[in-house]
């Protein structure tokens, strides 16, 4: 895909769909309820679509040029991603969002431990 918005929202309807998948298909027995699975599903899709944020315009050869400047902050998109989920969930009206599915427990474990 050309844009990333397309990859993002492509990464996270595959998301869902691996997800939906691997449920439908487990060996073992799901022990969670459906709201739960609901729940993880939610947090499953929300990755997908997030998981490239931390990229800036240069895309993956932006922190071949952070680690040039030589200094001790995050540099791979990864971890600067995650700084900016961490920063976004400082946020009251991100995180009444989340918890009104359910799912502030979950993200703020996933993100800020």
């Amino acid at each position: 895909m050309k844009y990333r918005y397309e990859h993002c929202i492509g990464t996270s309807i595959l998301c869902g769909r691996y997800y939906d998948k691997l449920i439908k298909n487990s060996k073992q027995t799901i022990t969670m309820s459906d709201e739960d699975v609901k729940k993880y599903r939610l947090c499953v899709v929300v990755a997908g679509l997030l998981h490239d944020i931390g990229h800036c315009t240069l895309g993956h050869s932006y922190p071949q040029y952070v680690k040039l400047l030589k200094k001790k902050e995050p540099t791979e998109h990864e971890e600067i991603g995650v700084e900016i989920i961490q920063r976004m969930l400082k946020r009251e009206n991100l995180k009444e969002a989340f918890r009104k599915r359910g799912l502030g427990e979950t993200v703020f474990f996933l993100f800020c431990h």
